[in-house]
């Protein structure tokens, strides 16, 4: 939801939420009647599901400190909303994914797609995003998880990392 005293704001918002984009490109979609509904419903949970995301976001912190000490470092204090827990490991998602799926743990990029590439931008304009892109492995943060599949996570994050991509 977004509100504006200003015409032109207001305006604008009416654009991107029916779906226009510049030049006619369509890069966000209007969020339909069942997908409001959906969200709304699930206002009155965020405030248990961000608890419980935060206490996963932990429990990785603490197993990422003690296998790579200067990366679970630069996390602390970021401020999040605890959607994703990237982290940037060599060979990055290219390497790990499979290694994760194997142990039954389903990793992702930090972003799905980079926006340059649904606009129609060449990577070579936007050479951090794109590195960032492949060298960012997201573990798993689902409010929902049970406590022993954050276990699992974490000792395969702490297997894989300490003893290399090598690790059956």
């Amino acid at each position: 939801m977004a509100i504006s005293s200003d015409e032109r704001i207001s305006a604008r918002m009416r654009v991107l939420r029916d779906g226009g984009g510049a030049e006619g490109r369509q890069v966000f979609s209007p969020m339909s009647d069942l997908a409001s509904a959906l969200g709304l419903s699930q206002l009155s949970r965020y405030g248990r599901m961000l608890a419980r995301r935060k206490r996963i976001a932990s429990e990785y912190s603490r197993a990422l400190a003690r296998c790579l000490p200067e990366a679970a470092e630069k996390l602390r204090g970021l401020p999040t909303m605890f959607f994703r827990f990237p982290m940037m490991l060599p060979g990055g998602v290219g390497r790990y994914q499979a290694l994760f799926l194997r142990r039954g743990i389903h990793v992702r990029r930090g972003v799905d797609r980079l926006i340059h590439r649904l606009l129609g931008l060449p990577d070579k304009k936007f050479p951090q995003a794109v590195r960032l892109h492949r060298m960012t492995v997201s573990l798993p943060i689902y409010p929902d998880m049970s406590d022993s599949d954050v276990k699992r996570c974490t000792a395969a994050l702490q297997a894989l990392i300490k003893h290399g991509p090598e690790t059956p």
